[in-house]
């Protein structure tokens, strides 16, 4: 049986796995990415010197907020463990992005750039019924 290549096997993960910006992978359910609905709760974070303006952030279960991510000086981003990445963002500007959660419970948020979480780059993301 002849064995599938590297190439078929990336470009198949691509296409399961999706290639939009709006992803709904890893171990909570939900839906991260992608512009958020227009009637979206507007949450605004700030990244600066190894920080997050909030170290908690608390949504319901279920409800779509729009995540507004600034930077104050260099790159960042924003992830949640179990969800995965959700926001990037260059030095001195805003994105907005779509999250939602569909499961109770308490979920680590931070950034993935090297260095950053270890300097404290992190907080908790609490939904709630």
């Amino acid at each position: 049986m002849k064995k599938p290549s590297l190439i078929a096997v990336i470009f198949a993960s691509l296409v399961i796995g999706g290639c939009g910006t709006s992803v709904e992978t890893g171990s909570i359910p939900g839906k991260a990415g992608g512009k958020p609905q227009a009637n979206a709760r507007s949450v605004a974070l700030i990244a600066k010197n190894f920080e997050y303006s909030l170290s908690r952030i608390k949504i319901k279960v279920g409800e779509e907020i729009a995540l507004k991510l600034k930077s104050d000086d260099n790159a960042h981003d924003f992830a949640v463990d179990g969800l995965g990445k959700i926001a990037t963002v260059s030095g001195d500007s805003t994105v907005t992005r779509r999250l939602r959660v569909d499961k109770l419970g308490r979920y680590t948020f931070f950034c993935t750039l090297p260095g950053h979480r270890d300097g404290g780059m992190e907080g908790i993301l609490v939904v709630k019924r």
